[in-house]
């Protein structure tokens, strides 16, 4: 269960910077939530709940549309759950909302989070008969086979317990089932490189935007991943295995936006540069 819930954690966190046009988050910003996550999850079972802590996809579809990514917005968020938690009669004020309210918001920000992610089909070829296969396969199945698993859960038993645990967690987490038969079906069924996505330039107008954007734009985008300034003095302090929670320091030798070596090629999807010209490229440009 940790296993699919860290998958789908690390989905939403590409899927907010995504929304707040921001660059993917780094491995250190990733390590941080999920030792948080975590971290969470082991206070929760020494409080007594049975259930843990993990990001959640409709809260991303509501900082889509308020556009409020601020630090200060989770913190005092942060604070109002903790008081609800001290506190059981408000608590209760939340049993209160009728259903169908429930329904409605949930409705809107999980329509966010679908559309958002099936307008990363525009750099394929969505009319290809492969692709769309492949989508509608995924998706049908990723909706299919955890209901199937609750029903008759004893169809999938090996007669070892924790391989069976480890099944059904994997098995029950619809984005962990769509994203591997995904995978599996775009790396097995035949292809060419333009149904495939790869023949049209960058993968996402956020990393066109990123793989031109100025150094001091880059430096500034980076910021927003940074520890908190209290604890950024405490990273010397940090032992060595937990490293991988601060960023790393930066080597102005080693930019990947630097001249190409005689021989390399700085375009390494074909057609960038027809698709792209230089004109194009500096457009692309913030002002």
């Amino acid at each position: 269960m940790a296993l699919a819930t860290s998958i789908s954690s690390l989905g939403c966190y590409a899927l907010c910077g995504w929304l707040l046009h921001l660059p993917c988050p780094p491995p250190h910003a990733c390590s941080r939530g999920l030792s948080l996550e975590g971290l969470g999850s082991v206070l929760a079972g020494m409080l007594g709940s049975p259930l843990g802590t993990a990001s959640s996809f409709p809260n991303v579809g509501t900082v889509s549309l308020i556009q409020a990514g601020s630090q200060r917005v989770a913190h005092l968020v942060g604070l109002l759950c903790v008081a609800l938690g001290l506190s059981p009669r408000l608590a209760h004020l939340l049993t209160t909302i009728p259903l169908p309210v429930l329904g409605g918001v949930l409705g809107v920000t999980q329509a966010v989070v679908v559309s958002t992610g099936f307008s990363n089909f525009h750099l394929a070829d969505i009319d290809s008969g492969r692709n769309v296969f492949i989508v509608g396969f995924s998706i049908f199945m990723a909706l299919l086979l955890p209901r199937w698993l609750r029903e008759a859960p004893v169809l999938l038993s090996t007669g070892w317990s924790p391989l069976d645990v480890l099944l059904h967690s994997l098995l029950a987490e619809h984005i962990f089932l769509a994203g591997l038969l995904g995978f599996l079906l775009e790396n097995t069924i035949p292809g060419t490189r333009l149904e495939r996505g790869l023949g049209q330039g960058l993968p996402s107008p956020f990393t066109a935007q990123e793989a031109w954007m100025p150094q001091n734009s880059r430096e500034k985008a980076a910021q927003e991943y940074e520890l908190p300034l209290p604890l950024q003095n405490l990273c010397p302090c940090i032992p060595q295995q937990a490293c991988c929670l601060c960023p790393l320091p930066e080597d102005p030798g080693n930019e990947e936006g630097g001249p190409a070596e005689p021989g390399e090629t700085a375009d390494l999807l074909p057609g960038f540069g027809e698709q792209y010209p230089r004109s194009s490229r500096e457009e692309l440009r913030p002002h």
